[in-house]
């Protein structure tokens, strides 16, 4: 929940805008004080970033050329 929210506060709440993953990352740690990927690990979820936010049903990932990209669905 607290990553569908920081990204549609990136986001503008718009399908359209999507925001790199490493801004997503950032943010998550100016907010909590933790690394996500720490977060990941501990609740032994053995899953990559975008991997992770992939299953989550409220969100839709892409590649694009400079990494990836997440957004609201």
């Amino acid at each position: 929940k607290a990553l569908v929210k920081i990204v549609r506060d990136l986001t503008g709440n718009s399908p359209e805008n999507y925001v790199f993953l490493s801004n997503v990352g950032s943010e998550f740690h100016r907010q909590y004080g933790q690394q996500i990927t720490q977060i990941i690990k501990d609740f032994n979820l053995s899953r990559k970033f975008p991997k992770f936010l992939q299953s989550c049903d409220s969100l839709q990932l892409k590649k694009a050329e400079k990494g990836w990209q997440v957004s609201i669905k």
